[in-house]
């Protein structure tokens, strides 16, 4: 079942903050800010930010890809068929990690992308781009 919460983030919500290279926060995030904020918010666990370093937009890909795989130390991978609520999907771009949402429920994740805004979708829409889902582990 979707958490009501959900709804705060999609189209005309409540946090229709703008999408930000490196954004943390309502006023506007990226993919993993996106999946920061919402971790932080309703499950009340703190992730880092990595925010250090950031990138300057997403042109700069092999920095974000970089960025990406440093940070999997604090990650563990599980099955995808075995992926709960605030877990993170990892989507491979230009066949590198450069994207993560928030699993929802089974099959369901929220994420944010400049072509996109935020949405709620299923994730076997992006079977070709799954790298894995990863659960916090730090």
């Amino acid at each position: 079942m979707t958490p009501s919460w959900v709804s705060q983030y999609t189209a005309a919500a409540l946090y229709p903050g703008p999408l930000k290279d490196g954004g943390r926060d309502p006023e506007g995030w990226d993919s993993y800010g996106l999946v920061y904020w919402c971790k932080k918010t309703h499950q009340g666990e703190i992730i880092p930010a990595y925010d250090e370093g950031c990138y300057q937009g997403v042109s700069q890909y092999r920095k974000i890809s970089k960025l990406i795989r440093n940070g999997l130390a604090d990650w563990q991978e599980v099955a995808v068929e075995k992926a709960q609520l605030f877990d993170a999907i990892l989507l491979r771009f230009r066949n590198r990690p450069l994207h993560i949402g928030l699993v929802i429920e089974p099959g369901w994740m929220l994420h944010a992308d400049h072509d996109i805004d935020t949405v709620y979708e299923r994730y076997d829409v992006w079977h070709e781009q799954i790298l894995g889902v990863w659960r916090y582990a730090g």
